[in-house]
């Protein structure tokens, strides 16, 4: 039990606040610049935001910038760490984390654009092909996915679990260490992404973080509407600066405990508490700055526009009875589950079953409105326009794609299976003729920069808000010239408009759907 005089003391306690930064003049900056010793040559293309950013990360190397999509954080950490390796701050590795392979590529494509003179390293495919890459690295940085990373320190420990045979990845001490001691500053991309303390990922990052002298952590949207994530983020960062190095005391200060849903019985989830919302903006400034999208001012103007379908009565029909079947099962998680799979399924022309001897079966309505919706619209865009289809389902994007070259428009599938993504996406933003990019949400929401691209298309959302605020900023972010179009194509009267609403809230449409599928499920 934490006492209430300790949890008063964290509340209260002083804290820097860093936004001044904000009001100095370019003059000011460069001045401040100028003053470094020795002098860092900074990149001509590099804002003022940036510059102000890049003065706080050297005054303060443990650091989370919390900058809206945009805002050119690859670009202001490249220019820190270069800085950082001229200096001899770091004489062996700067690792970045990142949450996907594609991101990795975005990171070189980035240091290829604006220091080609940079040493840099890669760490894709296989455990043994990593520690390759790295054994004649000297100094410079290195790239790679936070499970990747992990993977390479680990080995798999099986177990019998009944009558099968489980496998667990486990660190091993001796190739933690042999990492561990390269690491000089530490970049958490997405740093969202490890907001889970129960994570190998984040068990291995942390090892990581305590020898690395240097982190800094970026992010967009840092914790949607779930400010329990930040505390990890944080501590990865600063160690405990900023919101403690005690979870337990952040968790008193600022949340409601109470049985969570989803779990078993000694299973808790923590609510946050709104009217301690300004508190946590004070400390959370301690050791972080933030940048909303109308400060990063230097980009195009955006649409977005809603497209609503009607079911074709066939459809209809079946929706409802997966609606019905929902509601009567509104108690089993594993059923609601299915069943929100499947509304979501019928909503994009098929559904999904397994057949009586455990086969994956795919049956297509006769009528798919939203397939016609998204076709009719991309004949409607001007013919230097390209194009991005985000979807959720595999089957989706076999779909869409199959369309596509039935009418014969070049395009390029990204999802768990491509290849070859570098060349595609090269592609994609040289070829005038490469039209469109089909998109699973959960491999090109975040990091990409994609603006050869105009206008975006949701065939399917997201499930999550946080992805769907990322994915929207794929072409909407520094570099694009032109107006971007973004649409979303949802059927009338279905789940899908109820997730739009509950992305405006940036609120999981799911853990409603659990607690309370009446009001979720109303319209249908």
């Amino acid at each position: 039990m934490i006492s209430q005089n300790t949890i008063a003391q964290f509340l209260n306690k002083p804290c820097d606040v860093h936004n001044w930064v904000k009001a100095l003049r370019v003059e000011d900056l460069d001045e401040q610049i100028a003053k470094l010793n020795p002098k860092p040559n900074l990149t001509s293309e590099l804002k003022p935001r940036q510059k102000g950013c890049f003065l706080l990360g050297l005054a303060y190397p443990q650091f989370y910038f919390m900058c809206d999509m945009g805002f050119g954080k690859t670009l202001l950490t490249l220019e820190l760490l270069r800085y950082y390796i001229q200096v001899g701050r770091i004489k062996k590795w700067a690792v970045v984390l990142v949450p996907m392979d594609e991101l990795v590529d975005g990171w070189e494509e980035e240091i290829q654009r604006w220091m080609p003179d940079l040493p840099y390293r890669l760490l894709l495919g296989q455990s043994a092909d990593k520690w390759a890459t790295l054994e004649s690295f000297e100094t410079g940085v290195v790239i790679g996915t936070y499970v990747g990373v992990s993977a390479m320190m680990c080995e798999i420990r099986r177990r019998q679990k009944g009558d099968k045979i489980v496998g667990k990845r486990r660190p091993v001490p001796e190739l933690v260490d042999q990492f561990k001691v390269n690491v000089d500053a530490l970049v958490l991309d997405q740093a969202s992404k490890v907001g889970s303390v129960e994570t190998l990922s984040y068990e291995i990052t942390s090892v990581l973080a305590k020898h690395a002298k240097i982190r800094y952590a970026l992010a967009g949207r840092s914790f949607g509407r779930d400010p329990i994530k930040l505390w990890s983020q944080f501590y990865l960062t600063d160690g405990g600066v900023t919101l403690t190095p005690n979870l337990s005391l952040y968790r008193e200060a600022f949340f409601d405990k109470k049985k969570s849903w989803f779990g078993g019985p000694r299973t808790f989830e923590y609510k946050f508490r709104k009217k301690m919302e300004p508190q946590l903006n004070r400390i959370l400034q301690h050791r972080s700055i933030y940048y909303s999208r109308e400060e990063c001012d230097d980009l195009p103007p955006r649409t977005a526009i809603i497209k609503r379908v009607s079911f074709p009565d066939d459809m209809k029909q079946y929706y409802k009875r997966i609606v019905a079947e929902a509601l009567v099962n509104r108690n089993n998680f594993r059923e609601m589950e299915n069943s929100f799979s499947k509304m979501r399924q019928i909503c994009s022309g098929f559904v999904s079953f397994v057949d009586s001897e455990g086969n994956k079966i795919q049956m297509d309505f006769k009528y798919n409105p939203k397939m016609d919706m998204v076709f009719e619209l991309m004949d409607d865009m001007p013919e230097d326009s390209k194009a991005l289809i985000y979807y959720e389902f595999t089957y989706s994007g076999r779909k869409l794609c199959s369309e596509l070259k039935k009418r014969k428009i070049k395009h390029g599938w990204l999802w768990a299976q491509t290849p070859n993504w570098p060349e595609m996406k090269k592609a994609f933003d040289t070829d005038p003729e490469f039209k469109v990019l089909v998109i699973q949400s959960k491999k090109g929401s975040m990091g990409l920069n994609l603006q050869a691209s105009d206008y975006t298309f949701y065939y399917e959302n997201p499930a999550s808000a946080i992805d769907r605020d990322e994915s929207e900023r794929r072409n909407w972010r520094t570099g694009q010239k032109k107006h971007v179009f973004c649409y979303d194509i949802v059927v009338k009267e279905s789940i899908e408009e109820s997730l739009l609403s509950y992305h405006k809230e940036g609120k999981s449409i799911f853990e409603a759907l659990v607690k309370n599928p009446s009001q979720v499920l109303k319209s249908a």
